[in-house]
């Protein structure tokens, strides 16, 4: 009985006789041969291969060997999963992006040592078996980055929209256009802009709104700023507040204004100096 050798799982398997003469499988891990499963499964699943074709198996007798020159390049796949493609590729250093400050250049590094490291720690069938584990990687990792830019921007969109069309905003408005020097500075009705500042909280029937907005109405436009309470679910208003573009005018509806910037002290005036005589003394010290 000679050795025979397959192809399982991305990973290489033999099968040989043992001293007895009774055959045993064995995978091909880091370097060594340790049992697995049962041969007649190998030889069911498996795909039948010469190893000396292999690179991981001449690695395996002579040692890492170097990069193929066709494999040279950024790997994306590195780039965008990092720890998650390390582990799957045996490349551990990986996890040093859970390290402080180290971990914001380590994507980098993955990307540009990626191809090195996985064809020297992992065994490959051939430099295009390795061409095509990496491309999935890279098109997981694409999908992956682009599609969590994607999900924020719709929970962004969401909650703006929540904003626009809540009770919290139609109450700020309502009272906005209610008041006449609103009406006379901007014009109503006035339409709020999509995207909202501040923060927005509710808990049952409570909940609390601190917001800032554009609002646009036909002679002009405006900042509203305003804060709400609720209770018993109903909204009141604690504050409210239009900052009109270009006048600058600030009109405060309901609550406190914002305090005022304290006045600077006017310069104490200086008498002209006479041409050559010579500058006054400190306080405190005689000429």
């Amino acid at each position: 009985m000679t050795e025979e050798y397959f192809i399982l799982n991305d990973a290489l398997h033999r099968i040989r006789p043992d001293k007895n003469g009774v055959a045993v499988s064995e995978m091909l891990d880091n370097g060594r041969w340790v049992p697995k499963s049962k041969p007649d499964l190998i030889r069911h699943f498996g795909r039948p291969v010469d190893p000396a074709s292999i690179p991981g198996f001449s690695r395996a007798v002579s040692g890492p060997a170097e990069l193929p020159p066709e494999l040279r390049g950024f790997n994306w796949g590195a780039f965008f999963l990092n720890w998650i493609w390390g582990l799957f590729n045996n490349v551990f250093a990986a996890l040093l992006t859970f390290v402080p400050i180290i971990g914001w250049i380590m994507p980098f590094v993955l990307g540009f040592k990626g191809n090195a490291w996985a064809w020297r720690n992992k065994r490959w069938e051939s430099v295009e078996h390795f061409k095509r584990v990496q491309k999935r990687w890279a098109i997981a990792g694409a999908i992956v980055f682009f599609g969590s830019f994607a999900l924020a921007g719709v929970a962004l969109y969401s909650a703006m929209s929540f904003l626009t069309g809540s009770d919290v905003v139609s109450r700020m408005i309502d009272e906005a256009e209610a008041d006449p020097r609103v009406e006379k500075a901007i014009g109503t009705p006035l339409d709020p802009s999509f995207w909202k500042d501040g923060a927005f909280s509710l808990s049952d029937d409570g909940g609390q709104a601190s917001l800032s907005f554009n609002v646009t109405g036909p002679k002009g436009e405006g900042v509203l700023s305003s804060e709400a309470v609720k209770t018993d679910g109903e909204w009141e208003i604690v504050s409210l507040t239009v900052l009109v573009a270009g006048s600058g005018e600030q009109i405060v509806i309901k609550g406190d204004a914002p305090p005022a910037p304290l006045p600077r002290a006017p310069r104490a005036p200086q008498s002209p100096r006479t041409p050559g005589a010579a500058p006054p003394a400190p306080l405190g010290q005689s000429i």
